[in-house]
């Protein structure tokens, strides 16, 4: 048994696998929150392991094909205690019970996880737990300044991991580029939590000093690029901020601000949010459609200029 503490949202988690295999999928993305001095409960433990590896086969699912919604949640096995969620695409199970805070992770074949999986992991549970304590796990980049954060939404190719690792390069704090965790109490505010960061292979954010960092650069020819940023930029992953500004970005070929609407806010983060988490839990749409008209929204046009991106966003986040 392998076990490892993370300080998440600053609670501790407790991770705990059978044998190495799957920790050394889940835990680069994780790293950078690792807690070696841990001085508390832990408020969340997950247990996990897979089946090639160790040996130790899935109990028959006590639910049949037809009990699944179409997103991967186990209608029978949801409710105001339990989340459950089967993901077909990569053989894998999910299960949180939120009377004992305790997390199940099932994988078929840890040598076979998915490169998305691996650089987001454990997210359904980590999203579950989250919503019990008055947090979002949301579909969004996030970076801040000494002034605060600006949380950057959007679906898929938007610009989120451009503007993101630009930042990044810029010597901002980095919070994420695909998900991170969002808690209306006592203010808005934004938790990094994992050290990540997905990119096209030929994003002009994949700059030269990032590369040798690309975990996964013999599949760029039909992977998205999977950056490890711990070992490189521990000192700009942050740990959470106040949320100044939310933008969202769209790649237009120049650099541009102006404000929208808190609904064009929601519209932009809600549906890659609810879908990305198969369905969520009932209070996910009501957590974001209270966080929209609490802070100012914008939309951020991204264009070739980076450094005016960087300086766009540094400017929201003062404002």
């Amino acid at each position: 048994m392998t076990s490892l503490r993370y300080r998440i949202a600053e609670q501790s988690v407790l991770v705990r696998a059978v044998g190495t295999d799957l920790v050394e999928r889940t835990d680069p993305a994780l790293s950078a929150r690792r807690d070696t001095e841990p001085d508390e409960a832990p408020a969340l433990t997950i247990d996990m392991w897979d089946s090639a590896v160790s040996g130790i086969g899935m109990p028959r699912a006590p639910w049949v094909p037809q009990e699944l919604a179409p997103l991967g949640l186990v209608g029978s096995y949801c409710d105001s205690r339990f989340m459950t969620a089967v993901d077909v695409h990569t053989a894998s199970l999910s299960i949180f019970d939120a009377a004992t805070s305790h997390g199940v992770f099932w994988l078929h074949d840890a040598r076979r996880m998915a490169y998305w999986q691996s650089a987001s992991p454990l997210r359904l549970i980590l999203s579950w737990w989250g919503s019990r304590r008055g947090m979002q796990l949301t579909h969004a980049g996030a970076v801040a300044t000494s002034d605060g954060a600006v949380l950057l939404v959007g679906g898929a190719g938007a610009g989120k991991s451009t503007a993101a690792l630009a930042c990044l390069a810029a010597g901002l704090h980095y919070l994420g580029d695909d998900y991170c965790l969002v808690a209306l109490e006592p203010q808005p505010w934004v938790y990094g939590v994992y050290a990540t960061a997905k990119l096209r292979p030929d994003s002009p954010s994949l700059l030269p000093a990032l590369r040798p960092s690309v975990r996964n650069a013999a599949r760029l020819d039909r992977e998205k690029a999977i950056i490890d940023l711990a070992g490189t930029h521990e000192a700009q992953l942050g740990v959470g901020a106040p949320i100044r500004a939310i933008a969202v970005p769209s790649v237009t070929g120049r650099v541009g601000v102006s404000a929208i609407s808190p609904s064009a806010v929601l519209r932009a983060m809600a549906p890659s949010t609810i879908f990305g988490l198969f369905g969520a839990t009932p209070g996910s749409l009501h957590l974001l459609a209270d966080l929209a008209p609490r802070v100012p929204g914008y939309r951020l046009e991204v264009g070739e200029d980076l450094d005016a991106v960087v300086d766009a966003i540094s400017s929201l986040a003062a404002s």
